[in-house]
């Protein structure tokens, strides 16, 4: 699962409905999940924070994202 949230480019510690732009629903165990999001922001350029999760607690996982963009976009690891 994923969340997409408007939090100016901050780590997500909790899920915030206030914060929240999208995200892909309830844990599942399917290999590919999706969905589609519109980014809205108060100013731009703007950061979005994205966070991958997995279905089971303490669990790690490999995943791969596809970010499909009718605009110019980058990719900022936050660590």
């Amino acid at each position: 699962m994923f969340m997409v949230q408007k939090n100016d480019g901050k780590k997500i510690k909790a899920a915030s409905l206030d914060l929240l732009v999208g995200s892909s629903g309830a844990p599942t165990d399917l290999i590919t999940v999706s969905t589609e999001i519109s980014l809205e922001a108060p100013t731009y350029p703007y950061t979005f924070s994205l966070m991958v999760a997995t279905a089971n607690a303490g669990a790690e996982g490999k995943y791969e994202l596809n970010i499909q963009c009718t605009d110019d976009f980058s990719i900022v690891d936050l660590k």
